[in-house]
């Protein structure tokens, strides 16, 4: 696939292009929701044949690889409350002259998901247990079983960092967490799975037990996070213990030794 064929498709067989594409100052911008459609109409175009599911996941995949890394948000100026999500393709003036005169410009520029959450990203539109706030002090509102929690914006961008750089936890997700959306979601699937912390638990040392939480039992698919959490649900912090299970082993082996 090339740049120059991908651009023909979308000229050519996009139908309503103001539901899928923008032009922006020397890019283009295509609506994540849209890649699919965008992907299956390449395909016919090329192979002269209705794709396969796999054919057109493929295609999907040559797409990104065109495209500036990451998602991207994109607001409406003219209708604030609305941002969509998705992929940048760059474009020289030539072609950006071309397509202003088919493809609807926004005055708008893209901002990197990767260090920003935008307070109505599209993916919560749906999801009844994640409320954005849009606001400095906190990042959002979660129900999760009978509980709720709010998820002020420091704890939020420190948990972020941590689970960024551990390696367990991007595992247990299968994501590289390389946007804000994908580090909250994975931040209330541990919240969904937190437990009180016992006596007999190891918690790092400035925790409060009496509003410590780790994530599961500890064992098996759980991960050393600890939370701490207030009676009306706020969460003051969160800590991942990167010593955890090298510790744990040290104190079994010492309590071995002295049997």
């Amino acid at each position: 696939m090339g740049r120059e064929e991908l651009l023909e498709v979308i000229i050519e067989g996009v139908q309503r292009k103001e539901q899928h594409v923008r032009l922006t100052e020397g890019q283009l911008f295509i609506r994540e929701e849209s890649q699919k459609y965008i992907a299956r109409l390449y395909c016919e175009a090329t192979r002269g044949y209705m794709p396969t599911k796999k054919e057109i996941e493929e295609t999907e995949t040559e797409i990104t690889t065109m495209t500036i890394s990451g998602l991207h948000y994109l607001s409406n100026e003219q209708q604030g409350q609305k941002c969509w999500i998705g992929r940048c393709i760059l474009i020289d003036e030539t072609t950006t002259r071309t397509l202003e005169k088919i493809i609807p410009i926004t005055t708008s520029q893209p901002i990197p998901c990767k260090d920003y959450l935008h307070p109505r990203d599209p993916y919560f539109k749906n999801r009844s247990d994640i409320c954005l706030f849009p606001s400095e002090k906190y990042t959002a509102k979660v129900h999760v079983h009978e509980d709720r929690y709010f998820i002020p914006t420091k704890v939020f961008e420190s948990f972020v960092q941590q689970a960024r750089a551990s390696r367990p936890t991007k595992k247990m997700f299968n994501s590289r967490l390389s946007t804000r959306r994908r580090c909250l979601t994975a931040m209330v699937s541990l919240l969904s799975h937190v437990r009180r912390v016992r006596s007999s638990d190891r918690i790092p040392e400035d925790f409060q037990i009496r509003e410590a939480y780790c994530h599961g039992g500890l064992h098996c698919r759980s991960l050393p996070w600890f939370f701490q959490i207030s009676s009306s649900g706020i969460v003051w912090r969160a800590h991942y213990d990167a010593n955890y299970y090298k510790n744990a082993m040290e104190h079994s082996k010492r309590r071995r030794d002295a049997k």
